[in-house]
């Protein structure tokens, strides 16, 4: 596309858009105004008597969100008109609206539609206009199943794509400053405890054991360990590579076991197909603990490492996404935003209201959240998703000089998650520094 050099056209061409053709897709990065083309289109159709609207999020803070950018898009006066036509619903209550029919449908963070019961309820619903809001909606193809569903029940969409990149180059975002601190996994030298765990749950001996034990004794006589959960002392490399290779065990036989139930389906042997279900099913829970153990091990190696990278932070007002709840509490104290806390809002007001300096996060706030006065963003533990590092990113991307910092552990799945991360950047940006060597 011919690049679009203030931020007021490209909002201009995606208000044009959808007043013209009806449908569209929004993928624009944070920053860049996807909600101020919801508060203008909505604004628009009020006024041609298209009051049937229903604006979907994904979480029950972002409905405050919202009433702040209709306040700050219309004026006081005119947003408590328009909202009281609006109805604002969590994704997690989609089916309550099954078979409803709008004027206008606003899908704000539109990849979470892309569930396959999700995507069942909004095949049922009817809206004249349809907007999809995200930071980007297709990565390694997750998103054509919604897609799919989007074209077959609403009609063409139109689609305006322009990434974080896309802004930095127009001017819209500042150049930011990512460093990228690598640590050596075979330098970590505190010990570290995993588990590994095979057999019924129910049936499973508890026991503690080392690595040289686990991997003498226990794992080469499987036979006489039918059942067993293992808490195995060991090296932070060791750990990672036994969570690693059960991983990958998991994995395969998720796979095989998809592979005989589509074959169950297709020859219409019920029996067989409940059994690969139930095996699935299990399988996959197993492939996604070990994913979360692993996770969770990577973000402890990096605790220490973390905790000095914070205090020369002191005086800067950034925001943390660490791996664990634990992790967390560990660095942030009270600061800490998370789902086992009543008062995630208060803790977002006063950061914004500057009684915080600091903000840590546990899989809340990388999407839909206006933060205010950011100058930093700590990325503990990335994630395969290239969406959500794209939103974590876009917390510290409107500040005038944003710095992003990314702790990445050589030799792990951590490399090919920094690679995925980054694709969309400008390497010009990026600043390598290893430590341990």
């Amino acid at each position: 596309m011919t690049p679009i050099k203030t931020r007021d056209e490209l909002q201009n061409e995606a208000v044009r858009t959808l007043l013209e053709r009806k449908r569209l897709i929004v993928a624009w990065g944070t920053g860049v105004g996807k909600s101020r083309v919801a508060v203008r289109t909505i604004d628009a159709l009020f006024s041609k008597k298209k009051r049937r609207i229903l604006l979907l999020v994904a979480e029950t803070a972002h409905k405050d969100n919202w009433k702040d950018e209709f306040i700050q898009g219309l004026g006081l006066e005119r947003a408590k008109e328009v909202c009281r036509s609006i109805v604002v619903e969590c994704y997690a209550s989609l089916e309550k609206y099954r078979d409803s029919e709008w004027d206008y449908i606003v899908a704000d963070e539109a990849h979470h539609l892309r569930s396959e019961l999700r995507t069942g309820v909004l095949s049922t619903l009817r809206s004249e206009y349809f907007l999809g809001l995200t930071a980007t909606l297709s990565e390694r193809g997750d998103g054509d199943e919604l897609i799919k569903t989007l074209h077959s029940t609403f009609g063409e969409f139109e689609f305006l794509d322009f990434n974080v990149q896309d802004a930095i180059d127009n001017g819209i975002l500042s150049e930011p400053t990512i460093y990228v601190h690598v640590l050596l996994l075979e330098k970590i030298s505190a010990p570290q405890k995993v588990i590994i765990s095979w057999g019924h749950p129910k049936n499973q001996k508890e026991i503690e054991c080392t690595y040289d034990e686990f991997t003498e004794f226990i794992e080469n006589d499987v036979e006489n360990n039918k059942s067993i959960k293992a808490t195995v002392t060991c090296t932070a490399k060791q750990g990672y590579e036994l969570l690693t290779k059960y991983l990958d065990k998991a994995k395969t036989r998720y796979e095989d076991y998809s592979r005989k139930l589509f074959k169950a389906k297709r020859d219409g042997d019920v029996a067989a197909e409940k059994k690969y279900s139930w095996a699935c099913t299990m399988a996959k829970n197993e492939w996604l603990q070990y994913g979360t153990r692993r996770k969770v091990l990577m973000g402890e190696c990096k605790t220490t490492f973390s905790r000095w990278l914070l205090d020369t932070m002191r005086n800067r007002k950034y925001v943390c996404f660490c791996s664990s709840i634990e992790q967390g509490q560990e660095l942030g104290g009270d600061n800490i935003i998370s789902s086992r806390r009543n008062d995630n809002d208060e803790v977002l007001q006063e950061f914004n209201e500057g009684k915080r300096s600091s903000l840590f996060a546990v899989g809340m706030i990388q999407e839909g959240q206006n933060l205010k006065g950011i100058e930093a963003g700590v990325i503990v533990q990335l994630g395969g998703k290239e969406r959500v590092f794209v939103q974590k990113f876009g917390r510290t991307m409107r500040s005038r000089n944003p710095v992003q910092h990314i702790i990445v552990m050589n030799d792990t799945q951590d490399v090919t998650y920094f690679k995925t991360a980054v694709s969309g950047i400008n390497p010009k940006y990026i600043h390598m520094h290893k430590y341990g060597t």
